[in-house]
């Protein structure tokens, strides 16, 4: 086994989020590359997850009480301390056996669900305790985004994970989402010092590149991989598409797995070509009342990491002109709505054997992309080892 990762230290790169940030198209482009990142002396290491590194919560979050939205099939169940204790010795020997397999001196690691899941201090201490023995350097990269654009954001999401209700907030609900940045920022100072805590804002205007992959890569001293990632598109809805997917899912939720995830991704497929209505938007007083809550602890970190900067995110109207969420836009597609059901219907009807059929072609394509991906791949490492 090679040792020499020990020598010198080890860098880590402790990226936590937030969710709704560009994440995921971080963690993809990192898996998508790890093998050139290796070659650089840079691990994202298989051992915490495949692409979201998800047994980073499930190894360090002392009380092992996870919650909803974290992916149950690679963390122990809720409340099983003797599960979750023998869960960690297996992730800390794991990832030992990783890093010192690599030989890289550099370690990234990233979890969206850190700033939620990670309430007290000894869930970081135990995150640090993951690279014992490797004397570590960390530096923990956070992307704030305004809370506002967040939680409407975060709607979607919960279309896509099977709502069948459009979502609505209210002024309290603001409370609920733990979105003040200055309270997890003052618990990272502590725990890992103010000179080691990277605060980016997730806004084109002011990202590299205006490209979150690209600014991610460049924080991490990896400007020439920058140059690889290709532009992110937003994935989002509008208001119509959402409620398309809203009534949708209240007529295939109790459909089995397979089938249910099936006519969710041939619906997303349509609504992304063809809806063109306004995005959802928070009500302008809630927005407002949302804003005003965290108004004082976002000037806060504007004024500690941006040199004294007023304002951490540009300010927003007080009443948003598109705040009917999208009513107009609604009532526009209300043919489209149509469509899509009978889409839908039409689907559920469908006997097995023609469902069959379709879901064979499309796995068919799906091999050859791969196929062709593959080979692409492996004649760019030929050229460059030529």
């Amino acid at each position: 086994m090679n040792d020499k990762a020990t020598l010198g230290g080890l860098d880590v790169y402790f990226h936590i989020g937030y969710e709704k940030t560009g994440t995921t198209s971080i963690q993809s482009f990192l898996r998508e590359h790890d093998k050139d990142l290796a070659a650089e002396g840079v691990l994202y290491p298989w051992t915490l997850g495949r692409i979201s590194q998800v047994k980073v919560i499930g190894s360090c979050k002392a009380d092992a009480k996870f919650g909803r939205g974290i992916p149950r099939d690679e963390i122990p169940e809720v409340g099983d301390m003797n599960a979750f204790r023998t869960f960690r010795r297996e992730v800390v020997q794991q990832l030992r056996q990783e890093i010192l397999s690599s030989g890289c001196k550099t370690v990234i690691v990233s979890s969206e669900h850190v700033p939620h899941q990670f309430t007290k201090d000894r869930d970081y201490e135990r995150f640090k305790g993951l690279f014992e023995g490797f004397d570590a350097r960390f530096k923990v990269i956070v992307y704030l985004r305004d809370q506002v654009d967040l939680l409407e954001s975060r709607a979607y999401t919960m279309m896509v994970a099977g709502g069948e209700k459009m979502p609505s907030f209210t002024e309290e609900d603001q409370l609920s989402f733990h979105m003040d940045y200055l309270e997890t920022l003052n618990r990272l100072e502590t725990l890992f010092g103010r000179d080691n805590i990277i605060v980016r804002r997730f806004d084109r205007k002011l990202l590299q590149g205006g490209d979150v992959v690209k600014d991610f890569m460049t924080v991490v001293g990896l400007p020439a991989f920058a140059e690889k990632t290709a532009p992110v598109q937003n994935s989002s809805l509008g208001i119509a598409g959402m409620k398309i997917l809203a009534r949708t899912n209240a007529r295939i939720n109790h459909m089995d797995d397979r089938k249910r995830v099936h006519m969710r991704k041939i619906l997303l497929e349509a609504l992304h070509e063809h809806d063109k209505s306004p995005r959802f938007r928070i009500e302008p007083e809630i927005a407002a009342a949302i804003r005003a809550q965290y108004a004082a602890s976002n000037a806060e970190v504007a004024k500690r990491y941006f040199a004294g900067e007023k304002h951490l995110f540009t300010p927003k109207p007080a009443a948003d002109p598109a705040g009917d969420n999208g009513q107009r836009g609604g009532q526009v597609q209300g043919l489209l709505v149509d469509a899509i059901l009978d889409l839908i219907e039409k689907q559920i009807a469908l006997p097995p054997a023609a469902r069959h059929r379709k879901g064979a072609k499309e796995r068919g394509r799906r091999v050859d992309r791969d196929a062709a991906i593959t080979q692409k791949a492996r004649k760019a490492r030929v050229s460059a080892e030529d």
